[in-house]
């Protein structure tokens, strides 16, 4: 088995955490569709879409953002719990 993941293994995981209702998908940023909003200029250019979207990094974002901060803690800790209950 390899250690790689795929990507139908990662959607696997997301639909995990939404069936079980676990909190935090990073997509309830309003931040995270406003970098999706810049990927042309990504393409373009090789600049990261969310600093230009959002005037910031992301980990600058989740410094200065508690909000940020919060859903993204609670992203990585749902994944953590899809992953933990899910066969191997």
């Amino acid at each position: 088995m390899t250690a790689e993941r795929t990507h139908d293994d990662q959607a696997r995981t997301i639909h995990v955490a939404v069936e079980l209702g676990l909190p935090g998908l990073l997509q309830d940023g309003p931040w995270h569709w406003r970098a999706w909003e810049q990927l042309a200029h990504s393409v373009r250019t090789g600049e990261a879409s969310f600093d230009v979207a959002n005037g910031v990094s992301f980990w600058q974002l989740t410094q200065q953002n508690p909000q940020a901060r919060e859903l993204f803690n609670h992203a990585m800790g749902s994944v953590s719990l899809a992953e933990g209950r899910r066969p191997f």
